[in-house]
């Protein structure tokens, strides 16, 4: 008899033991589950917070382009339009006058000697004398 009680008594403590591990591995399992969807959570809330700035700066963007400042400048950039009495300065390709100055290397030697002011290089620019 004290045998069956020895073994009945360790069979109930290596019971115990197994489901005090069990309960053991369980909680660390549920600890280290939630640190892991903690850091998940910060990072989507990050990611949120980045998405809210983009969200924000593509509204300000929307309301600019609905403006009629935006449509102004597009007309005058893309079609070429202008207000009553504007007028558009349209200036000179460089590498166009850059091949008419080795076209005409006498012409060129002639303005390296002699520098023009500054008033008739404007003149020259935009009336083309």
């Amino acid at each position: 008899m004290p045998a069956q009680k020895f073994f009945s008594s360790l069979a109930g403590n290596i019971f115990i033991f197994v489901v005090l591990v069990g309960l053991l591995f369980s909680t660390f399992q549920t600890f280290f589950r939630i640190r892991s969807r903690q850091k998940d959570l910060s990072l989507l809330q990050a990611e949120v917070g980045n998405l809210e700035a983009k969200a924000f700066e593509m509204q300000d963007e929307l309301t600019y382009r609905q403006s009629g400042d935006f449509i102004y400048k597009e007309a005058v950039e893309q079609l070429g339009y202008t207000r009553p009495g504007e007028v558009i300065v349209i200036l000179p390709d460089i590498e166009e006058a850059k091949k008419r100055a080795e076209d005409a290397p006498e012409e060129a030697a002639q303005i390296a000697l002699e520098p023009l002011a500054y008033w008739k290089q404007w003149r020259d620019l935009f009336f083309g004398y």
